[in-house]
């Protein structure tokens, strides 16, 4: 045997398996592994004591369980769980094509979550993210996907995972590793969730940035719901004023001049002004144009719907830019600053859309009850900037105070849509066209007062209760209150003698049935004397005096 067996059976110098190696007779510890019991029975001496058997199997065991001890160093046949291995989870093939439909998805808005600089606040940008997993209807597993995988950075998913894995189970479900994501995700970017930031974001719109109507509408609105999802809400001035803001000056102006009033809801602003802009950049065709007018040049404003001679503006013009229109007969004269700049362009046949027409100004369409009434004369001679009003689409409107007075024979429709006062040529104003009527006579005619003003709007137009109305109009007249308030009667005068200030008045009646009136006369540098009186007559006066 190799080395000496010490009091416990163990070799010198040859290890602790040294020798139970030289007895079996083996060169390997791992030899160890495939022997048994009965194989150490044999390959001891005869005269081997129980001591030496009993340290011979001990080894055999140590030898066997550090085979199966985890080690450090990587082997082939190591059973240590790898890093890799522990983030594994069994999967389809149905799962594998799910994965492959959530990773072809966009984040909201098309950017992924930006961290502070983001201008999104965080509850905003998860509420977006749980309506596109709703929109495309994913499941828990897709869901967590999308937001890890799509919505995040990777730097962030990193925060993210770190933050489950100290503080939730490593059993937990997806469900639960949602809400503790919406947790942290709140928490970690706590800051983006101010309101002011949203106002900062509205008042930053601008004309500079305008792409086109509908886009310059999706910014607002997207804030709009932002502030929503903040539990506030912004109010509808905030969002015209932003609207108006970010509007080019030729579309500001004419949608200003069609809808004047501040109450204005902003989705007819949006459809108006993309019907306008759809008619300005609209591509000019031939299809529709006659050959006889192929020559014919479109004007500038009528392109941009503000013409004096509306769609017939290319049967006006001829091939010289120098050449002046005819204007069509029965129709007044253009004035010289509506001088139409000419530009060449394609054959077409000009379709303004119908919210346009009232401002592009169609000459058939225009109403004129009677032409010596210079306001309606004024006003008809520059149609652009005519209001709704004068359209026959707009005083033919139905609403329910027309169809009343229909019906009571009060007033009559003609065969041309409008409707009169019954025996005269008085055309009938709906009511949300009253107060444009008279703030058109109002301003024309210098601020006239009650009788003068209706006088001059009843000699065409009629409405019901059209005379109180015309009372109470130059009331709200800021100009004429400015210049028409009562002089105070100020401080009293300042006697410097008797008798050189006397006060006069005449009071009553009193309970005293004999003298129910009184006559005081004050001298304001002096004294106060008081007459009683039967009667509140002049010679009662006089006699006092």
């Amino acid at each position: 045997m190799d080395g000496t067996l010490t009091a416990g059976g163990e070799p010198v110098g040859l290890g602790p398996y040294g020798t139970l190696l030289a007895i079996l007779k083996l060169k390997d510890v791992s030899d160890l592994e495939f022997v048994s019991v009965k194989d150490i029975e044999k390959a001891l001496p005869d005269n081997a004591t129980l001591q030496h058997k009993v340290d011979c199997l001990r080894l055999l065991k140590e030898a066997k369980e550090a085979r199966h001890r985890p080690s450090s160093v990587y082997s082939s046949e190591s059973t240590t769980p790898s890093i890799l291995a522990s983030a594994i989870t069994t999967s389809t093939s149905e799962d594998a094509k799910s994965l492959a439909g959530v990773l072809r998805l966009q984040p909201p808005d098309g950017k992924v979550w930006q961290g502070t600089s983001d201008k999104r606040p965080a509850t905003a940008f998860l509420y977006r993210v749980a309506e596109s997993a709703r929109l495309a209807a994913l499941s828990e597993m897709d869901t967590w996907r999308y937001l890890t995988a799509v919505c995040l950075q990777q730097s962030q998913a990193r925060e993210l995972d770190n933050y489950l894995s100290k503080n939730t189970a490593s059993d937990a479900t997806i469900l639960n590793r949602l809400q503790s994501a919406e947790l942290w995700f709140n928490n970690r970017w706590s800051i983006t969730n101010n309101v002011d930031k949203i106002y900062i974001q509205l008042r930053d719109i601008n004309h500079i940035s305008f792409i086109n109507v509908e886009a310059l509408h999706d910014i607002i609105v997207n804030l709009q719901q932002h502030a929503r999802y903040l539990n506030h809400e912004i109010p509808l001035t905030a969002l015209r004023r932003a609207f108006l803001d970010g509007l080019p000056d030729w579309l500001r102006q004419p949608l200003l001049q069609v809808h004047p009033q501040a109450t204005t809801p902003l989705h007819v602003m949006v459809d108006w002004c993309t019907s306008y802009e759809e008619s300005s950049s609209r591509k000019l065709t031939s299809e529709s144009v006659p050959a006889e007018h192929s020559p014919t040049m479109i004007c500038r404003l009528n392109i941009q719907g503000r013409c004096t001679y509306g769609t017939r503006c290319r049967f006006l013009h001829t091939t010289s830019s120098s050449a002046t229109p005819t204007p069509l007969a029965g129709f007044p004269t253009a004035p010289p600053q509506q001088a139409h700049d000419e530009v060449n362009f394609p054959l077409q046949a000009a379709v303004i859309p119908s919210m346009v027409q009232p401002i592009a100004g169609e000459r058939q369409r225009q109403v004129s009850p009677a032409d010596a009434d210079p306001v309606v004369k004024k006003i008809c001679t520059r149609p652009y900037q005519a209001p709704l009003y004068l359209t026959r689409e707009a005083l033919g409107q139905s609403c329910r105070e027309r169809d009343e007075l229909l019906l009571k024979g009060i007033i009559v429709q003609d065969p041309t849509g409008l409707a009169r006062l019954a025996g005269t040529q008085r055309l009938y104003v709906p009511s949300p066209l009253q107060p444009l009527l008279l703030q058109r006579y109002h301003d024309y005619y210098a601020h006239p007062g009650k009788k003068p003003l209706y006088d001059l709007a009843s000699r065409h137009w009629w409405f019901p209760r059209m005379s109180k109305v015309c009372n109470k109009y130059p009331c709200l007249c800021i100009l004429c209150k400015s210049y028409h308030n009562r002089k105070l009667f100020g401080h009293l005068p300042q006697p410097h003698k008797p008798l050189s200030y006397l006060a006069i008045d005449l009071t009553g009646p009193y309970t005293n049935i004999k003298h129910p009136y009184a006559v005081t006369i004050s001298d304001m540098y002096t004294c106060l004397r008081i007459y009683p009186t039967k009667h509140p007559t002049t010679d009662s006066i006089c006699k006092a005096l």
